[in-house]
């Protein structure tokens, strides 16, 4: 019976594990031992099917001292693990360990570049899936991230100076895979692409290397998780906002702003505690700490506000909605840029006083974003989610055969 891995290493939130459990949970169904190595297990026992073997994985919990400003994905495998040698060292031998226990035929990847360097040399099949941020283009050195942003700075600094940043990472990779006796990596982006299959799990529209991709790379689309309660607006005349926004600083002043207007709003804050729920609602405004429907969500708002997260982006995109986004991280940056870009939305700076209550007054008193949006629905109108499930599942499938 072959025996599929699926392992997970960077990022939070339940969003890796919806990705994951379309996949797991059909091959389970087709007779397949199905493991599971998750960063955060809580939620995936729900989300999983009981036969699916759940371990915890090696992962670095907090970031060094100083983590570096991101201006390429580099930085981001610098501030994990690749840029000490004992990190690294430790993280690729307990991944082993996970292997050795597991004894896969198919390891699939989910933003897990360690799991990824310590599986060279294992007898396995490779297959890596992500959004566009999350599986970075083979280039020497790997692409800039924030060119073209406001605060780009030193990220604009040219091919050798990013290279200098990238030769110890590798270095440092591939004294690891010598002592094992694996043949050593030539670039930090060769992780990536020397795999048997890559599942590039967004929209081109919405993937920061969209202009460095090759030629004819196949996007499968952004699906999010069926389920979820109904979303039940509150009374109130206007256009109808859906938020969905992590417990953060910026909540007060999107909700006092939401508030002021009277614009019937519906919000999802997961983990946010009962007193603040309680202190932020109003008669137009209600906040749930429960998942909502994001298509019905979706289909029944005319605005929405969000943190720059992918997955809801692409499903307003697809509803044909406008959207502020409030980007905590540099990813949410990237999606937020690329709404903009798209004319379906704006991206505010958290930081700048009053900026979110413009935005969100430009987005309810204008149409020209929902046009935007409506292009880019338009453009994907043939688009199933269950089709992309099982498109994937059939490609790992082929693999194991």
């Amino acid at each position: 019976m072959p025996v599929v891995l699926f392992a997970w290493e960077l990022g939070t939130g339940l969003g890796h594990v919806m990705q994951i459990a379309p996949a797991a949970n059909a091959l389970v169904k087709r007779g397949h031992r199905v493991f599971a190595a998750l960063r955060e297990l809580g939620g995936a026992a729900a989300a999983l099917d009981q036969a699916v073997g759940l371990l915890p994985a090696p992962f670095r919990s907090g970031l060094p001292v100083a983590p570096s400003e991101t201006r390429s994905f580099a930085d981001v495998l610098r501030d994990v693990t690749f840029g000490d040698d004992a990190m690294l060292a430790s993280h690729v031998a307990a991944w082993r360990t996970v292997y050795d226990l597991v004894k896969p035929d198919l390891i699939v990847f989910d933003h897990a570049p360690t799991a990824l360097l310590a599986a060279r040399g294992v007898a396995a099949r490779r297959a890596v899936i992500g959004n566009g941020f999350t599986l970075p283009a083979d280039r020497d050195p790997l692409p800039e991230l924030r060119r073209g942003m406001a605060d780009a700075g030193a990220a604009n600094a040219g091919g050798d100076a990013m290279r200098a940043v990238e030769r110890p990472l590798l270095e440092r990779a591939n004294r690891l895979l010598e002592e094992a006796g694996e043949r050593p990596l030539e670039r930090l982006g060769e992780l990536y692409s020397d795999v048997d299959a890559a599942l590039l799990t967004t929209f081109a529209e919405l993937d920061p290397y969209r202009d460095v991709r090759p030629a004819g790379t196949r996007y499968l689309g952004v699906a999010n998780a069926n389920g979820g309660d109904q979303p039940d607006w509150p009374s109130g005349g206007g256009k109808r906002v859906y938020a969905y926004l992590r417990p953060t600083p910026v909540l007060g002043e999107v909700f006092t702003f939401l508030n002021e207007r009277a614009a019937p709003t519906l919000a999802f804050v997961e983990g946010l505690g009962t007193r603040a729920l309680a202190r932020f609602a109003s008669a137009t405004l209600r906040v749930v700490d429960r998942r909502l429907d994001l298509a019905a969500a979706g289909r029944a708002c005319d605005v929405a506000v969000m943190n720059g997260n992918l997955g809801t982006a692409a499903a307003m995109l697809l509803a044909g909605r406008a959207s502020l986004h409030v980007p905590l991280f540099l990813e949410h940056a990237l999606n937020a840029r690329a709404v903009e870009r798209l004319g379906a939305g704006l991206a505010v700076d958290p930081r700048r006083p009053g900026g979110i209550a413009a935005g969100l007054g430009r987005l309810l008193e204008s149409d020209r974003y929902a046009a935007g949006a409506r292009v880019f629905a338009e453009r994907h109108a043939g688009f199933d989610a269950g089709e992309q499930a099982r498109g994937i599942v059939e490609r790992l499938v082929a693999l194991l055969n």
